[in-house]
């Protein structure tokens, strides 16, 4: 790098090769505030096709909301159907005999049969309903 002098160590003063040394100083910052900025937009355009690919993909799953919503909604009222059942199936615990328990029983599982009730859970009612009807009258046999 040039120190604007000529000859090293005798110190005579080159206004050129000074007025040269500045320009390139110059042009380095202009290039390297350039660089900087074409860097910077490229970056701002990465952001932006990254924010609308992530905004389509919102949209996308938006779209699919209403379908959820009213599938919880059945199935809410599907659950409260079961729990429903299932309730009505802890009353054999205050049957008096275990035919009145069984009677229980074979009213819940007809609800659950209205109700459309899936096989699974109407195999859960009865064995539930069996095992409760075996502790309440465990030497009746009738839930064996």
């Amino acid at each position: 790098m040039s120190n604007g002098y000529i000859g090293g160590d005798n110190m005579n003063f080159d206004p050129m090769a000074r007025i040269n040394q500045q320009v390139n100083d110059s042009v380095r910052r202009q290039k390297e505030a350039i660089d900087k900025i074409v860097e910077n937009k490229r970056n701002a355009e990465q952001i932006q096709i990254e924010q609308r690919d992530f905004l389509k993909e919102i949209s996308a799953d938006v779209k699919g909301i209403n379908e959820i919503i009213a599938l919880v909604r059945e199935n809410n009222e599907i659950n409260e159907q079961t729990f429903k059942l299932l309730q009505e199936v802890l009353t054999i615990i205050t049957a008096k005999t275990p035919e009145e328990a069984n009677d229980i029983l074979g009213n819940v599982v007809d609800t659950a049969n209205k109700a459309n009730e899936t096989w699974g859970t109407i195999q859960a009612i009865i064995s539930y309903g069996k095992m409760l009807g075996k502790l309440t009258f465990p030497e009746s046999g009738l839930f064996d």
